[in-house]
């Protein structure tokens, strides 16, 4: 009897695929990480970059920012190289978040700029403003409450003006801790 090979790669890369999503749905996170992870080492190009940052994704809502960082990183280098700007603006939307968690401000910066300049050639003012949300986070982590609360009112301006929904809480919550902050620190 001839050896099992296996599914042929196309199908192994489909399976894979499914199963990680899946994975991730039922709230199996370390199983779904493992699976992305996988699947990117059997992918190449943008799909491989994909699968790292979903892979990244996955461990950074498990808390394991170590794990995330170098993931999302070799994700965004492969989605650049590929040129797809809007996923690309997407992973800095979520590097920004990473590395403000992990204390890395100044990387939170340098993605939330690159991101900025970025959303400039979309005309998307929703997503902008979930942007200019996570890098209000970040002037604000490094004490910059001025350009924080610019960066909060005109994303609540940019998100209220495309409908509302997703992303107002969380401009008028940095709001909010910018106002309790301002209180402290003037007294």
């Amino acid at each position: 009897a001839a050896p099992e090979q296996g599914p042929p790669p196309a199908k192994r890369l489909a399976y894979l695929r499914r199963a990680a999503a899946h994975a991730g749905r039922a709230w199996r996170s370390e199983r779904s990480e493992h699976l992305w992870r996988e699947h990117a080492a059997l992918a190449s190009g943008a799909d491989r970059g994909e699968s790292l940052v979903r892979a990244g994704t996955v461990a950074m809502h498990a808390g394991r920012l170590r794990e995330a960082l170098p993931l999302m990183e070799e994700g965004l280098a492969l989605i650049r190289a590929e040129g797809d700007r809007i996923f690309e603006c997407r992973v800095l939307g979520m590097l920004v978040q990473l590395h403000r968690d992990a204390g890395r401000y100044d990387r939170a910066l340098e993605c939330g700029e690159a991101g900025l300049a970025l959303h400039r050639e979309f005309d998307r003012p929703h997503f902008k403003g979930l942007f200019l949300t996570y890098l209000g986070t970040v002037y604000c982590g490094l004490g910059r409450l001025e350009e924080a609360e610019i960066a909060c009112r005109d994303s609540l301006a940019l998100i209220r003006g495309s409908g509302g929904g997703r992303g107002e809480g969380d401009a008028l919550g940095t709001l909010a801790l910018l106002a309790v902050l301002l209180v402290v620190l003037v007294g």
